[in-house]
């Protein structure tokens, strides 16, 4: 069975995008996109830690209105059109001290704001 304390999010939030400047702080009902996606992690209670990694000054903003939520500065290296989200996620794995307890990782994107926790 799998814990709590077992899995930890990651949530890829990059500043540039080629077809829609700072999507994932645009206004969706009221708030940036990006809220919907970190709380439906809170409230799901099924993650150990979240992470956001992003390169955008105002995310990490937004990130500090969550206490549970970790803010990583993306690289630079990382925070290109080139750079894959499996790149971001094995620079998280291997840059982290994580407990030796935690075995998996889910990765949810801030442009999914439809999802719920339950989903």
């Amino acid at each position: 069975m799998i814990k709590k304390k077992d899995i930890f999010c990651i949530i890829p939030a990059r500043k540039g995008s080629k077809r829609l400047k700072n999507k994932n702080i645009l206004p969706y009902k009221n708030k940036p996109i990006i809220c919907y996606t970190i709380e439906s992690a809170l409230k799901s209670k099924i993650f150990n830690k979240i992470f956001v990694s992003s390169d955008s000054p105002k995310v990490k903003n937004i990130c500090k209105k969550y206490k549970k939520v970790i803010f990583l500065q993306r690289k630079s290296s990382l925070s290109n059109s080139k750079a894959t989200v499996s790149d971001v996620c094995l620079d998280i794995l291997n840059n982290q001290n994580f407990d030796a307890s935690i075995k998996y990782f889910c990765v949810l994107y801030p442009t999914s704001h439809l999802k719920n926790s339950v989903d």
